[in-house]
């Protein structure tokens, strides 16, 4: 039964891409505190002071933080657990065992048990049975 290898191995590529997701959303933050605010007039208005260079400072932030080479290193990553995931899905493609068969057609093709029973020769009842064992 390969759909269970599939399953993992969709497991651990969402997990990557949370991953990659919350570096993302780490920039983005960063990002933000350079981009102009608006004026707010309930404060003392003030002249002079020193000037921040806030896309200098996001500069610094990125690399102390080391958020360019961390984006690369999972991106990699998930590259790779894409390559491994399209060769599990090649594998469960192939697969003439009927769980598999049932679970391609109904997660990966989006067919409804009706068709899937159609199908396969089973009633959709069957079909509902095979596919709350596979949820166990």
């Amino acid at each position: 039964m390969v759909y269970k290898d599939y399953e993992f191995y969709l497991w651990k590529y969402h997990q990557t891409q949370m991953i990659y997701n919350d570096i993302l959303s780490e920039k983005e933050e960063l990002f933000q505190k350079t981009q102009i605010h608006a004026i707010t007039y309930d404060k003392e208005k003030v002249n002079g002071g020193v000037g921040n260079d806030v896309l200098e400072e996001y500069m610094m932030k990125v690399e102390e933080k080391k958020i360019d080479a961390r984006l690369l290193e999972v991106r990699k990553i998930l590259d790779e657990r894409k390559r491994l995931l399209d060769e599990i899905e090649t594998d469960l493609r192939a697969s003439t065992h009927l769980y598999d068969k049932v679970y391609r057609m109904r997660y990966l093709d989006n067919l409804s048990p009706y068709v899937i029973g159609k199908k396969l020769n089973y009633s959709k009842a069957q079909i509902y049975r095979i596919l709350q064992k596979m949820k166990r």
